[in-house]
């Protein structure tokens, strides 16, 4: 019998092609998918933490009578329809949905201004701050 025996050495056990080699690829991709849906999630809870105080800035422009011209004009005439489509017992989903776009329409023009709000600056500072985040978001996301 021969005294030599093999042994196996560690860079063999790492032979191109190896589950062992190749083990590093099979673990990332998975990560990167959970990295990249987390990422997405973060994004869209700020999309809705964003279009809610998106929300609470324009009911509160329009409570105080901050207006861009006509914006605030709109959202009491249709406050006026809502009003006549309840007394009538009428289905009135089209009349608040047009009522959000208005209250946020309203809100809009007030951050791409990005000037403090007297009445309004404590939402006005929300809806910047989670603007400028959601901002950051994405482009971390688009990257």
């Amino acid at each position: 019998m021969s005294a030599t025996a093999t042994h196996s050495s560690p860079s063999a056990a790492r032979a191109p092609g190896s589950f062992i080699s190749r083990l590093p690829a099979l673990v990332d991709v998975p990560l990167r998918f959970v990295r990249a849906a987390r990422t997405r999630r973060r994004c869209e809870s700020l999309e809705c933490d964003y279009r809610d105080a998106r929300l609470a800035l324009g009911k509160k422009m329009f409570a105080t009578g901050i207006d861009d011209g006509e914006t605030s004009a709109r959202i009491a005439a249709t406050d006026q329809q809502l009003l006549q489509v309840n007394l009538a017992g009428r289905p009135r989903e089209l009349l608040h949905a047009r009522r959000t776009a208005l209250v946020l329409k309203l809100a809009d023009v007030a951050l791409e201004d990005d000037a403090p709000l007297p009445g309004a600056d404590e939402e006005f500072a929300q809806a910047l701050a989670l603007k400028q985040a959601l901002d950051i978001e994405s482009a971390a996301l688009g990257a």
